[in-house]
């Protein structure tokens, strides 16, 4: 199964929140543990997998902070891709503006 990357820019996040909220926990991401940065669709093997910025959390769900660089810290997640983009109303021509 072969996919073209998507790029999911954080304008197209501004643009289209609603229904990316949803596709994100129709993929089992909690939408407001996602950094406000790109989101990539992209094959891995026979599937596709989403690649996204998290926010590092401590144990009570609070953002940990780097001093030095002014920001809370993230880590790059990968999620299996079980829910389309069609499914939730959005197409991959909208996308990466």
């Amino acid at each position: 199964m072969s996919h073209e990357n998507t790029v999911i820019t954080p304008q197209d996040i501004e643009r289209h929140r609603p229904a990316l909220y949803a596709w994100a926990e129709a993929n089992g991401i909690d939408p407001k543990t996602v950094a406000l940065s790109p989101l990539t669709i992209r094959s891995r093997g026979d599937h596709a997998v989403i690649e996204y910025a998290a926010f590092v959390l401590d144990e009570e769900g609070r953002r940990l902070f780097d001093r030095e660089e002014s920001g809370a810290q993230t880590v790059r997640r990968i999620a299996r891709l079980v829910s389309p983009l069609a499914a939730h109303g959005l197409d991959a021509g909208q996308l990466g503006s």
